[in-house]
């Protein structure tokens, strides 16, 4: 049965900025998500996505971080 539920993420231990997006990076699927705060939506499904292994990017890049942009 899929299930979903609210993650809590400590924006402050991570120092992200308050209403700052950041980057969250799921290692086993290869996903990435754009969140914003600190409590975030996600869903189980043990036939598609059994579990999930986020990374955190407290930064995300902005098209002038690129040293193609003038």
């Amino acid at each position: 049965h899929t299930q979903g539920g609210w993650v809590h993420v400590p924006v402050d231990a991570l120092e992200i900025p308050r209403g700052q997006p950041y980057l969250v990076h799921d290692l086993l699927t290869d996903d990435k998500f754009i969140w914003h705060g600190e409590k975030n939506f996600i869903q189980l499904d043990p036939q598609i996505v059994p579990a999930h292994i986020f990374s955190v990017r407290k930064r995300l890049k902005r098209e002038m971080d690129f040293d193609y942009f003038m």
